[in-house]
């Protein structure tokens, strides 16, 4: 397995998974296919420098299953009944948390909020309320900057601050890196300090394409038993979510999914119990 692990894997339509199978396809044909060296290393190239991008972004569904294991993050738990996680990263913002969790209130969607701790200050009450209305709260540092950017010693502090913060409105299993990428000493520091990484499977570019209804059209197109879904707060991007939520939450129900926490999906970690 390589050092650094995408966030997000899952997305994109079917389409895109079978471009992605067949770049990669393709690159390893080019290599036995007959012909001159150079020109089976070009093809090769080619398709690779095609199917990588794509894999790193768009990989299918049967990655997951070898992705997961004791030593990594969890992506997804295909393995459990028609459950999925709803996961909403960096919160706490005192306009658009307040809009995502009416929404979630009136379809009764339980969700897991990965909280940014600096923005804890004069949202104290809000915190409160998300943990009143059933919903787990998660570490997702003390601010939106990418984890991977720091030392193992740094990020290690960091989420040990943002731990503490948040633990004093209620228990903290989960960590999801900013970035969105880890590595060893990552995943060691999060079960030193009680939580289990966690990424997601479903992750429709919500911070990047500022349309509420690709979002909700990308939830229904891409949403199966066992997903995790990864979902942005914050000033315009979580109206945004709050939106496409309202959208894709009934028609989703109505296929028979259930959303819950990551807890009530996954499980808590061993290490968070361990610990106890």
């Amino acid at each position: 397995m390589s050092r650094w692990i995408p966030v997000g894997p899952g997305l994109g339509f079917w389409g895109v998974e079978l471009l992605t199978q067949a770049a990669l396809v393709a690159s390893l044909a080019g290599l036995g296919a007959a012909g001159p060296r150079w020109a089976r290393l070009a093809n090769a190239a080619g398709a690779y420098a095609l199917g990588v991008p794509l894999l790193a972004t768009f990989p299918p569904a049967w990655l997951l299953g070898l992705l997961n294991s004791p030593s990594t993050p969890f992506y997804a738990d295909p393995s459990g009944g028609p459950t999925v996680a709803l996961t909403i990263d960096d919160s706490v913002d005192p306009t658009s948390t307040p809009a995502i969790l009416d929404v979630l209130a009136n379809h009764d969607v339980q969700a897991t909020f990965f909280v940014l701790s600096d923005s804890i200050d004069g949202n104290e009450a809000l915190l409160a309320d998300i943990v009143a209305a059933g919903h787990e709260i998660a570490n997702h540092q003390t601010a939106d900057v990418r984890g991977w950017r720091m030392s193992p010693a740094e990020f290690s502090e960091d989420i040990r601050v943002s731990g503490e913060r948040l633990r004093r409105f209620g228990e903290v299993r989960w960590l999801r890196p900013g970035g969105g990428f880890y590595d060893g000493a990552m995943v060691a520091a999060a079960e030193t300090h009680g939580g289990r990484l966690v990424l997601g499977s479903v992750f429709p570019l919500d911070s990047h394409i500022a349309s509420s209804r690709f979002l909700a059209n990308y939830l229904l197109a891409r949403t199966h038993p066992g997903d995790i879904i990864v979902l942005h707060d914050g000033p315009s991007r979580g109206l945004r979510t709050a939106e496409a939520l309202e959208q894709a939450l009934p028609k989703l129900k109505q296929k028979g999914l259930r959303f819950v926490t990551l807890t009530g999906l996954l499980g808590a970690p061993r290490s968070h119990l361990s610990d106890r």
